[in-house]
């Protein structure tokens, strides 16, 4: 994904999900830097697992969406397609 590129749901979302999940990876490796940012949490267990039920959703949510059909146009595809 680049900044600039205008969003469009049905062809990227899958794409966004996975820099949140990639976002939410990279904290779950600093937790100290986390817990910064949340302060709900009162250990450092409870952020772990936090973060790991909602790296299980997302990635979850990442499997659910079909990966888009790839169109090779070789003779082999042309034989079978039909």
């Amino acid at each position: 994904m680049t900044a600039t590129a205008t969003y469009q749901k049905s062809t990227m979302q899958k794409q966004l999900l996975q820099t949140v999940y990639d976002v939410l990876q990279s904290l779950s490796n600093n937790i100290d830097l986390f817990r910064s940012v949340e302060v709900e949490f009162a250990t450092i267990g409870e952020a772990y697992k936090f973060l790991s039920k909602r790296m299980d959703d997302i990635q979850v949510r990442i499997l659910a969406i079909p990966d888009s059909p790839v169109t090779n146009n070789s003779v082999i595809n042309f034989m079978f397609s039909n």
